[in-house]
């Protein structure tokens, strides 16, 4: 009873699987470039306490 399809059963999922993962690093790439750049800037003005949240 084993799968004889060739690569396997799955081979219909693996385009969308890339495109997704491929549009999950874009998110994070994005997200993280958005955070490093608030933390520079707010290191650049001198002002820690926004890093840290107290006012």
């Amino acid at each position: 009873m084993a799968y004889d399809l060739g690569p396997g059963p799955d081979d219909g999922r693996r385009p969308a699987t890339v495109a997704g993962r491929a549009g999950w690093a874009i998110f994070v790439t994005s997200w993280a470039a958005i955070m490093l750049f608030r933390v520079l800037s707010a290191v650049a003005r001198g002002r820690r306490s926004e890093l840290v949240g107290v006012p």
